[in-house]
């Protein structure tokens, strides 16, 4: 779901999540996906990463870190 506000992505599923992503920012690289230590995130269909699996996420915030056009945040 996509806020009308911002060019940020939010969570596909109906789990609130904390993690957003700028589409501006984002290039899709995945490094966010694949450094996640409790692989919560998964690609949307545009191609954005989204917080998949809120529940089980530990906010280590490992996805910002890694991310390498500072597209990831977490609040």
């Amino acid at each position: 779901m996509k806020n009308q506000h911002s060019n940020v992505v939010y969570s596909d599923n109906s789990v609130h999540s904390c993690f957003e992503v700028n589409e501006n920012k984002c290039n899709k690289c995945g490094d966010c996906i694949e450094m996640c230590p409790m692989d919560v995130l998964r690609f949307n269909q545009q191609g954005f990463p989204v917080m998949y699996y809120a529940n089980d996420c530990w906010y280590c915030d490992t996805c910002v870190f890694v991310c390498p056009r500072q597209a990831c945040s977490m609040d």
